[in-house]
């Protein structure tokens, strides 16, 4: 059986958490004899990943290749724009059709290598994460709805596999029925509640199954616990910068996060910094973690890694902190599975979701509540708590987890031949 992971983004260690729970996963059945991962950007896997030593796992770029995409580059812009307004209005108007776009015409503008991945697979996955939403794209005119549909052409089974949809708020009639189409003829799996309601929302009646965030899965890396108050007075922190802010909104969180940065340093902790995009990504964290790190007066506490780590570094590293403070989703993610304790900044819904799974809404903050007073407040719950919470989280992720894994090899065999 060959399986086809698709829509994976490299920039992201979030992303690449997911796509590296779901090989190893893959690569422990014998029913698998082949795993292709279509990625933006192949350069970035390496032997490093552990994954990626195996002879079954082989990479490939996106369908929308943006794997040699630089922002600077002209030419990438206009190819770009070409793949925007002319590609994929082509690949949804067929899709609409019931038709296939005739193969000599698709490899004009469509990767080869990924064609080809497509027509050897017998199931395509698409990986996890938040993708299919017009929050980050408008009418979805993205390289991950084009290489979804692209994929649905070729009549091979789609499993959605635990994603946030949502919000759709589509301008464009023929790119809302192609999404509409797409989630009708897919096997979706919701990792929050949001997701349900906003596929419901586009008149999807299929079925929708219910799973947990994949990255939950990898709680059996981490082989022995040790409570947090055993730990080193190690506070990690991942910031998000991957949404427009004014001057002004952008000035306000670093000085907040240098603010709570301090205090914690007062009370003897020591800060480290786990940045969840790669050297090069497009979204950099990292200009917004020195811009924070210029505002710090206790520079001498804090800890800054420059370097990319691989998943099981990250989580390891994580596990020795002895509390976390996160803002991206899959940082939120990283803490409960390894069972250190967390204040959580919610950008979105799925944020208060997963931390209510874990019986933890009190531990989140909502952007638009985000104050010195309110972390400190939390902070200081947090700390009088550590172990508490602690096992709390790492217990409810080793049940989680094994259902994330079984759920998951589940989903893929049901469609072997």
């Amino acid at each position: 059986m060959r399986v086809l992971i698709i829509n994976q983004y490299a920039g992201n260690k979030g992303d690449r958490a997911v796509a590296y729970c779901e090989i190893r996963e893959l690569l422990k059945s014998k029913s698998i004899s082949k795993i292709c991962l279509s990625t933006s950007r192949p350069q970035w896997w390496s032997e490093k990943d552990s994954i990626m030593k195996s002879s079954k796992v082989n990479i490939v770029p996106w369908g929308w290749d943006v794997s040699n995409f630089s922002p600077r580059n002209r030419i990438a812009w206009e190819y770009r724009r070409f793949m925007r307004y002319i590609a994929l209005p082509l690949v949804v108007f067929f899709f609409n059709k019931n038709k296939k776009i005739p193969y000599w015409i698709s490899k004009l503008y469509t990767s080869n290598k990924f064609i080809e991945a497509v027509r050897k697979s017998d199931v395509v996955i698409s990986t996890g994460g938040h993708h299919l939403t017009t929050r980050f794209c408008a009418d979805l005119r993205g390289e991950l709805f084009f290489d979804l549909l692209t994929a649905s052409m070729y009549n091979k089974p789609i499993i959605l596999w635990s994603q946030t949809y949502g919000p759709f708020n589509f301008h464009n009639r023929k790119f809302q029925y192609a999404c509409k189409k797409l989630l009708e003829s897919s096997e979706i799996y919701v990792r929050d509640i949001q997701s349900e309601e906003a596929i419901r929302s586009l008149g999807v009646t299929t079925p929708i199954n219910k799973t947990y965030e994949t990255v939950i899965g990898l709680e059996n890396e981490i082989e022995k616990y040790i409570l947090p108050s055993e730990r080193k007075k190690i506070v990690g922190i991942t910031i998000y910068n991957a949404e427009y802010r004014t001057d002004e909104e952008y000035k306000k969180y670093i000085n907040l996060m240098a603010q709570v940065i301090d205090y914690l340093c007062s009370l003897g902790y020591w800060i480290k910094f786990f940045p969840h995009e790669m050297k090069g990504a497009v979204i950099n964290d990292r200009k917004c973690i020195a811009d924070i790190l210029l505002l710090c007066t206790n520079k001498d506490s804090i800890i800054y890694n420059d370097e990319d780590s691989t998943t099981q570094e990250h989580l390891l590293e994580l596990s020795e902190c002895c509390m976390f403070i996160g803002h991206k989703t899959h940082s939120v993610i990283f803490a409960l599975t390894v069972g250190t304790p967390l204040l959580a900044i919610s950008y979105h819904p799925k944020t208060r979701d997963f931390l209510r799974l874990y019986d933890l809404e009190a531990d989140v903050i909502d952007e638009e509540n985000l104050t010195f007073d309110n972390m400190k407040i939390k902070i200081n719950h947090i700390i009088a708590n550590l172990d508490l919470i602690g096992v709390k989280q790492r217990e409810k992720s080793c049940q989680l987890g094994k259902i994330v894994r079984d759920t998951f090899i589940s989903a893929v065999l049901n469609h072997e031949k």
